[in-house]
């Protein structure tokens, strides 16, 4: 309670967005991203962009879009969220209520750019038969006229299983991968909005914030806010290490959620993975994380990938999907 008297008795309100799709001046470093994905639409082509939640795929999304209308492209938007559709009959019922009819062709009606954005897309692997229903959608994607799909998803892994693993709608979808946006620039932004506002930051501690959350825009954004609001004129290392502990305050619940759902064996593993081993079957290794056997961490990479918690980019390359869950597991969880 004492933390949101705190925040609550402080003047001035924050120059940083990260509870809503980021416009204008707070969009930053996606430039790239946005102009490939208007190419995409205009010649009436196919996007795929995913990655963990809150990276910014939906702002890249809102933006492109915004400056396609500022370019008089004409198009149609229709928005369909599967979060809450679980079954075929129920998404191909939404989409027929989009795409236009064959007997309206001779009005002219269906020469209309439609663009059917897809969002959540992984929630299709909760459908009954789910490789039949995304069979089902590759043949309306491949048969689409007139029409551009977005699609997007939160669950990398799940995303991964669908267009890489199991090689859905290849030659259909172009991805627009979401690099982290440079450190430089996102720093800078920072200290520019500090200043705006009155208030000092040097790329000291700007950088910090960056290097401290791994370039995740979210948290970034979250953490300066923070950072923002507990500073009366200049921002110090000091400031930023408790606003740090503040946001992790915050998002408590959600860590705590996060373990309760692992087992003990997964979580030696993660510990495995955070000290830095790679060969999780060397005897040693099994020994020491009390791993068990090679087919019980196969299990368990199974089950972690499946939790969204990490992503097994190759044989020496691990990542977490969650920048702050990983500093937390690491300097809290695992660090008593």
């Amino acid at each position: 309670m004492y933390f949101w008297r705190q925040i609550l008795d402080m003047r001035g309100v924050s120059p940083f967005e990260y509870n809503r799709i980021v416009t204008g001046e707070q969009f930053i470093g996606r430039e790239k991203e946005v102009q490939k994905l208007k190419n995409l639409v205009k010649n009436k082509k196919n996007a795929l962009l995913y990655g963990p939640p809150k990276i910014g795929k939906r702002s890249v999304v809102f933006n492109a879009l915004e400056e396609l209308r500022a370019e008089n492209v004409n198009f149609k938007l229709c928005e369909i969220d599967l979060f809450n559709i679980r079954s075929l009959d129920a998404l191909l019922l939404a989409v027929s209520k989009i795409l236009p009819a064959k007997k309206q062709k001779s009005s002219g009606i269906s020469d209309e750019h439609i663009i059917i954005y897809f969002e959540q897309f992984q929630d299709v692997l909760l459908f009954d038969k789910p490789l039949k229903v995304l069979a089902t959608l590759e043949e309306m994607v491949a048969s689409a006229k007139n029409t551009s799909y977005i699609i997007v998803g939160d669950k990398r892994n799940a995303m991964d299983f669908i267009f890489t693993e199991k090689n859905f709608f290849r030659n259909l979808v172009t991805f627009i991968p979401l690099h982290p946006i440079n450190k430089k620039v996102f720093s800078q932004f920072i200290i520019e909005e500090f200043a705006k506002n009155g208030k000092s930051a040097t790329i000291k501690e700007s950088s910090y914030i960056y290097e401290v959350l791994e370039g995740d825009p979210w948290y970034i954004q979250h953490l300066s806010e923070i950072c923002f609001l507990k500073t009366e004129h200049t921002l110090t290392l000091q400031i930023v290490k408790e606003s740090l502990t503040n946001l992790i305050a915050i998002h408590d619940y959600e860590l705590h959620n996060t373990v309760y759902g692992l087992s003990n064996h997964q979580l030696m593993l993660i510990k495995a993975i955070l000290d830095g081993e790679r060969r999780f079957s060397k005897s040693e290794v099994l020994k020491k994380y009390k791993l068990n056997s090679s087919a019980n961490v196969n299990r368990m990479r199974e089950a972690l990938t499946k939790k969204e918690i990490v992503t097994f980019v190759n044989k020496n390359k691990i990542e977490f999907n969650d920048s702050l869950l990983k500093f937390w597991l690491e300097n809290y969880f695992f660090n008593n």
